[in-house]
C-alpha cells in the first residue's frame, strides 16, 4: 500500500509519499498503529482528514476494522475550514 502526505502533513511527515507494508490481513487500526509510531500522527485525529482509495475512514461500515490490501492508497491531509 501507498501512503501519501499533502500540504502541511507532508512538512510533518517529512516525505509526500511512502510504501507501506503491513502484515497480510492487516486493518485501518493497524495502519494507524504504524502512523503512530513511524510518522507521530495519531488517527483518527478531527484536524486530519484520512481517505483510503479515494473514501474517508469514517465512511466505510468497518471504521478502524476495515482491511487492507496490496495496491491501497491512503492520503492524509489537513482539514480546512472557512466560511
Amino acid at each position: 500500500m501507498r501512503v501519501r502526505y499533502l500540504s502541511a502533513l507532508r512538512d510533518r511527515a517529512g516525505v509526500r509519499e511512502e510504501p507501506v507494508e503491513l502484515a497480510a490481513g492487516s486493518r485501518l487500526r493497524e495502519l494507524a498503529d504504524w502512523l503512530a509510531r513511524t510518522r507521530a500522527l495519531k488517527l483518527p485525529d478531527p484536524l486530519v482528514m484520512a481517505t483510503l482509495n479515494g473514501k474517508g475512514w469514517g465512511q466505510y461500515p468497518q471504521a478502524m476494522e476495515t482491511p487492507l490490501a496490496d495496491g491501497d492508497e491512503v492520503a492524509l491531509f489537513p482539514v480546512v475550514g472557512g466560511g
